[in-house]
């Protein structure tokens, strides 16, 4: 299947050093925090956030020299340090380098081919690892040695658990320095013996739990019972209930079916099939499908399910003719993730539940729950969601 080349913007491992690509990421989060999320950014215009490890500074205003805490590498000597950099404001571009084997005129092609070969938001996570690093090495004076040595990993390791950052987000931020190292052809040290076994002691000391919960079939019912009183008229209720039900019984993800910024492309109107015994329609692509392979979704008719028939047929009815987005809005325009999350979670507010752990994953969770309870084979389950490995048993909350 042929598709768009990727407007992402990125930050290319062939940039010449002291100077910037124009496909940069820009990361608007602040540096570490005592948040679990722990996400970083280097920009001067986020550092109003700060992190207390000793009355942790953001790095625009700190200088070389004044940093709170002493150098955690302070056996490297200054007559030994080769930078590949001076720190800039943002402390951002320490690693850039100019590889001679690359044709001239050949880079921007380069650039493009390597940009899609990741996600935009995985792409997006590593760029916050590589910011949080720099924003770290910046911040204890450390020379900007690349690649990076291991006792540098192995105290950024500390450093994040200090300012509560969750295992995961550590985990993705050395995902994102290590895809770079490999990428230039450089050692890769986040591979060292003692860096992964830091890494699995902060998965002890600090397990990742996922707070959703599962939406339940009566659940759901409720939920699609508050919508008239809740969307602005009766197409946006048929619209909405639509959707949280084919949500529930396909196990969807909400970027399966809903736009994005980061997403263009959707569930169609000709990818849809709705008959009096069997809903089935085509996924072109997904979060475990980055090269758009595809995947038919199939749901039959049954004493269940007949409340998914009944609105679509309902919604197909009102729904305006043409092509495009297969969930749109009465104008044309298609639904977004954004307004789908906020109506789901006006209804779970409405029906005077915890909003904080039903979410838009809760239809892909409670769908799966559903069939386990119901009896169904794990490995039908497994076809029906789309995993291809035991992920699927983290789904299953009874």
């Amino acid at each position: 299947m042929l598709r768009a080349k990727s407007k992402r913007k990125t930050t290319s491992p062939y940039a010449r050093p002291g100077t910037r690509s124009t496909r940069t990421y820009r990361s608007q989060d602040p540096p570490p925090t005592t948040s679990s999320t722990g996400h970083a950014s280097s920009t001067e215009s986020s550092h109003a956030a700060t992190a207390d490890l000793g009355s942790i500074a953001p790095p625009s205003t700190a200088t070389a020299g004044s940093s709170t805490a002493p150098p955690t590498d302070a056996s490297a000597s200054s007559t030994s340090v080769v930078k590949i950099q001076n720190p800039s404001p943002q402390c951002r571009q320490v690693f850039g380098t100019n590889p001679s084997y690359i044709i001239e005129s050949l880079k921007p092609e380069v650039e493009d081919i390597l940009s899609a070969a990741v996600s935009q938001n995985t792409a997006t996570t590593y760029q916050r690892g590589l910011d949080s690093f720099a924003w770290f090495r910046k911040k204890y004076n450390l020379p900007l040695l690349w690649p990076p040595p291991v006792h540098q990993f192995v105290n950024y390791i500390a450093y994040l658990s200090a300012v509560s950052v969750s295992y995961s987000t550590a985990r993705c931020y050395l995902s994102g320095i290590s895809y770079q190292l490999q990428i230039q052809g450089k050692d890769d040290n986040t591979k060292a013996f003692i860096v992964k076994k830091m890494l699995e002691g902060l998965h002890r000391l600090k397990p990742s739990k996922d707070v959703r919960a599962p939406i339940t079939l009566p659940m759901l019912n409720q939920i699609i019972s508050a919508l008239p009183t809740l969307c602005s008229n009766d197409y946006e209720a048929t619209l909405f209930a639509s959707a949280f039900k084919l949500a529930f019984f396909g196990l969807l993800r909400v970027s399966e079916f809903t736009v994005s910024s980061s997403k263009a492309t959707t569930l169609s109107f000709c990818d849809v099939r709705v008959s009096d015994t069997e809903i089935q329609f085509f996924l072109k692509g997904s979060k475990t499908d980055q090269l758009c392979k595809g995947a038919t979704v199939q749901i039959a008719f049954n004493s269940e399910t007949s409340a998914l028939f009944f609105h679509m047929q309902q919604y197909l009815a009102i729904r305006p003719h043409g092509e495009g987005p297969f969930f749109c809005h009465l104008n044309g325009k298609p639904l977004t993730s954004y307004q789908f999350t906020a109506i789901l979670t006006r209804s779970i507010k409405f029906i005077g539940l915890d909003t904080s752990v039903f979410k838009s994953h809760s239809f892909r969770i409670g769908g799966a729950t559903h069939l386990y309870q119901k009896g169904v084979p794990e490995e039908e389950i497994k076809l029906k969601g789309r995993w291809k490995s035991n992920a699927m048993y983290s789904y299953i909350r009874i």
